[in-house]
């Protein structure tokens, strides 16, 4: 295994970070991409992306990797904001090819 000057958590949280980009990124190009999984990788951006950024942040050795972190900031909230507006216009799109059947009665 080569050595690398990183820390072991940095190089997890690198991963975890790629990895939450890169399914988020994926999933915009699906046309066929439902609102609830948007949401999913929203939530993945929100709840485990921003506090890995935050924890490079405060952790010394972050200084050292600043125009990333503010670069990987940049690019998750932009992903973020694309991945909103794709749920907002899949939620709030209409379709003149479909047909709400009315429920019968038997008797």
């Amino acid at each position: 295994m080569a050595h690398t000057p990183w820390p072991a958590n940095f190089l997890v949280a690198y991963d975890t970070l790629s990895d939450i980009y890169r399914h988020a990124y994926h999933i915009l190009k699906h046309e066929d991409a439902d609102p609830l999984q948007l949401t999913y990788h929203l939530e993945a951006i929100t709840a485990d992306a921003i506090p890995l950024l935050e924890a490079f942040e405060v952790d010394p050795r972050g200084l050292e990797v600043w125009d990333w972190l503010s670069d990987a900031a940049t690019l998750l909230g932009n992903l973020s904001v694309q991945l909103s507006s794709f749920r907002q216009n899949i939620e709030t799109r209409v379709d003149g090819d479909i047909v709400f059947a009315k429920p019968v009665t038997l008797s």
